[in-house]
């Protein structure tokens, strides 16, 4: 009888052992998560053709097509400028006038110098004819035996004077002329106008200020047509 009570009491503890074994062993087994779905950022669209453009980003700066620099061909003090920083020019057109006042009497002066010379010239002009009608009376004489050799070396005299005095006056005239036109070159050199249509994009000088043929007065650019350098 003790025996199977014995017996009984080893069965209870053999099963309470391997009942607190088998719960402690699941307390420490973690149960596996389960994995999460990824979402993949995925849109279906319909096979369509197109073109791959390849872009790339540069720093650059705009340059205009084309620019003009206005300087003075003499010196001079300006009179007038006329157009000031952003203000649109036309070509052909007056962007800067230097002070006449002097040239102008310079251009009266050479015209009446030239005058005086073609007055001159026409005056020489009529003596070498005169001269040479002499001659040549002198000649109709001779036929006749009228005049006499010393008259007539005396008359072709004079008319070689006559002539060498009248190529002296056209050469006066020429001169005059020359410096007639000289003067109104310079009178024109004193009115500058741009060859080139654009903005001003840069002015360097006020009127009154002196202008010198190294000083750059005025930049002008054409922003009808630019380009980009990067």
């Amino acid at each position: 009888m003790r025996y199977f009570a014995f017996l009984i009491f080893c069965g209870l503890a053999g099963g309470t052992g391997w009942y607190l074994y088998q719960d402690s062993v699941a307390s420490t087994e973690t149960e596996p998560k389960k994995k999460e779905a990824e979402i993949v950022a995925v849109e279906a669209v319909p096979v369509r053709r197109q073109l791959v453009e390849e872009q790339i980003e540069l720093v650059g700066s705009l340059e205009p097509r084309a620019e003009v620099i206005i300087r003075s061909r003499v010196n001079g003090y300006l009179k007038r400028l006329p157009f000031d920083l952003g203000d649109r020019v036309e070509a052909d057109t007056v962007v800067a006038e230097l002070d006449n006042s002097g040239t102008q009497e310079l251009v009266a002066a050479a015209d009446a110098a030239k005058k005086v010379a073609e007055a001159q010239f026409a005056a020489q002009q009529a003596r070498a004819q005169q001269a040479a009608r002499e001659v040549k009376r002198l000649e109709e004489l001779a036929k006749s035996g009228v005049s006499t050799e010393q008259e007539m070396d005396e008359a072709v005299a004079v008319l070689d004077v006559a002539r060498a005095e009248l190529k002296l006056e056209e050469a006066r005239v020429n001169q005059a002329r020359s410096d007639l036109e000289r003067a109104r070159i310079t009178l024109e050199e004193l009115t500058i106008d741009t060859p080139l249509a654009g903005y001003v994009a840069e002015r360097n000088a006020e009127v009154g200020d002196l202008a010198r043929v190294e000083d750059i007065l005025l930049r002008i650019v054409d922003l009808d047509t630019v380009r980009t350098e990067a």
